[in-house]
């Protein structure tokens, strides 16, 4: 999902009045679960993000492969990747599974990863509903 959100500053004084249209879009990933897992949990469910304007991260990103966006994991990325709203334009998500006992695991790409660990504590904490 994606759209602009604007503000209108209306001056008393008559002057003209100002709006000003920043754009934005929300992520929601998603996971198909293989025979061996009962299900696939991904966190966060979803988040807002900027979009990529003029393609900057990207570029960004395949110019640095081996390089981190993230200077606070879904919070404050470096400045290619921080759209209008000073908002990351990407999004981390970890995925985690559940086994048919009901066991909690990391998947291969949630594992070695401090942003997932500590969101899979979080995540092993809640009761399973």
């Amino acid at each position: 999902m994606n759209g602009t959100s604007c503000a209108l500053a209306v001056h008393a004084a008559g002057g003209p009045d100002e709006e000003s249209c920043t754009p934005w879009q929300y992520v929601r990933p998603s996971a198909a679960p293989v025979d061996s897992v009962s299900h696939i949990v991904v966190k966060p469910s979803g988040l807002q993000v900027d979009p990529d304007v003029r393609g900057r991260c990207a570029e960004w990103q395949r110019t640095h492969p081996d390089r981190s966006v993230w200077i606070e994991v879904n919070v404050t990325a470096i400045p290619e990747c921080t759209g209008p709203n000073r908002k990351p334009t990407v999004a981390q998500f970890c995925a985690f599974a559940v086994l048919p006992g009901g066991k909690r695991v990391k998947t291969e790409n949630s594992s070695n990863n401090s942003y997932c660990e500590g969101l899979f504590v979080e995540w092993s904490r809640e009761l399973y509903s």
